[in-house]
């Protein structure tokens, strides 16, 4: 029975270590050496040509807002272009957009045919934009003025080849599921920023926004889910610095739905997968600089599942043979992993909404890992419903 223990306490610990543990040993390793953005990312000296590049399926709710943030930018319009690739878009978002694009000559859109999926969309956009700086964003994601200098002010030092922008999720009045979901979010950009600032990297850029150098983006394998992982991974591997911009700040909506936020999550867990095969001999080898935060920040919580499974199913022999105190915490565990059961009750009630989010969501990189093993050949979404009304000026 002492291996069973030994896997429980195994189990808990890299749970624990990742979770609590690794974020409190990066924000105490930057607070002692100090390290803190230098004001070098303050300025643009010069104002390298940006082009924003959408990939956009049926966004009619929010194509209007995303648009007009684009135009309230601080950044010079003349080294400015937006190219939006409609993912064969079946509601008003190609009429809207070209609308814009008949009174602002540098918005484009291109359309597909034919559902494509994001990163092929960026892939052919690439090949049409002019830009020495490439942003990828999303049309969900609202700008503030100064995103793009913020983002580019970064390009000033020649070591650094992506730059990621600091997304707030959720704004205004949220309901339980997206409290929590702004929250996990917030301290995710928090560990993402000591990354930074200690080793020169982040492990993953937020897809949702963020600057890369032309020459650096890669197109990515037909069918790859997470295609922002595998384009940071790649400007890793090729030498160059990631960083984290946490003045280039920009809004995202969260789903109200909590079955929306699963299946966005089930998505990210194929391509957490794909991306740690493809890329495994170099996440995985101790002697590579970003072993220790993949490790600490991403690895344990992609297998997190796996580890709650362990310590749930480990317990009751313990329980059964050694009864006492195991009984207790062998109902615990099983009463944890039960509660997506009850979830639309238990997000109600004070720290259970916490707790009952983080084991479904669990359950759906679970999930995930099973949809991985059958291989999934495409990778074209569904966008989830908007919380942003239709703007008045694009009726």
């Amino acid at each position: 029975m002492h291996y069973l223990l030994a896997l429980i306490i195994i189990s808990i610990a890299l749970i624990f270590y990742s979770y609590v543990v690794y974020p409190l040993i990066i924000s105490l390793a930057s607070w002692f050496l100090r390290r803190k953005e230098g004001e070098s990312y303050s300025n643009i000296s010069e104002f390298p040509t940006v082009s924003i590049l959408i990939a956009a399926y049926n966004e009619e709710a929010v194509i209007g807002r995303k648009l007009d943030s684009i135009l309230s930018l601080d950044y010079p319009r003349e080294k400015l272009e937006v190219w939006i690739g409609s993912d064969a878009s079946t509601d008003r978002t190609e009429e809207i957009v070209q609308r814009y694009a008949q009174e602002y000559p540098f918005i484009r859109l291109v359309r597909f045919e034919g559902r494509t999926g994001k990163a092929q969309i960026i892939n052919a956009l690439k090949k049409q934009a002019r830009g020495e700086i490439l942003v990828s964003t999303d049309a969900n994601v609202i700008f503030t003025p100064q995103v793009i200098s913020e983002l580019v002010a970064y390009f000033s030092d020649p070591a650094v080849g992506m730059v990621s922008a600091n997304i707030r999720r959720g704004v205004g009045k949220l309901q339980r599921m997206q409290v929590v979901e702004k929250a996990y979010i917030q301290r995710e950009n928090a560990i993402k920023q000591k990354q930074w600032l200690l080793s020169g990297l982040i492990m993953g850029v937020e897809g949702g926004c963020y600057a890369i150098r032309r020459s650096l983006l890669v197109e990515v394998p037909v069918g790859f889910f997470m295609d922002d992982f595998f384009i940071t991974m790649a400007v890793i591997v090729s030498g160059y610095k990631v960083a984290f911009a946490s003045r280039a700040i920009c809004f995202e909506d969260i789903p109200e739905k909590q079955e929306e936020e699963f299946e966005r999550k089930v998505r990210i867990s194929i391509g957490n997968y794909q991306n740690m095969l493809y890329y495994r001999s170099f996440l995985l080898n101790p002697m590579r600089k970003p072993f220790f935060h993949f490790f600490s920040h991403k690895f344990i919580r992609w297998i997190t599942p796996f580890l709650l499974l362990t310590s749930t199913f480990a317990s009751w022999p313990l329980a059964l043979y050694e009864g006492g105190i195991y009984i207790y915490f062998a109902a615990g565990m099983t009463g944890l992993m039960l509660l997506p059961l009850i979830r639309r009750v238990a997000m109600r009630v004070p720290g259970f909404n916490f707790i009952t989010h983080f084991v479904y969501m669990n359950y759906a990189l679970l999930y995930g890992f099973f949809r991985y093993l059958q291989r999934p050949t495409s990778s074209v979404w569904q966008p989830v419903e908007r919380n942003v009304p239709i703007e008045k000026s694009v009726m």
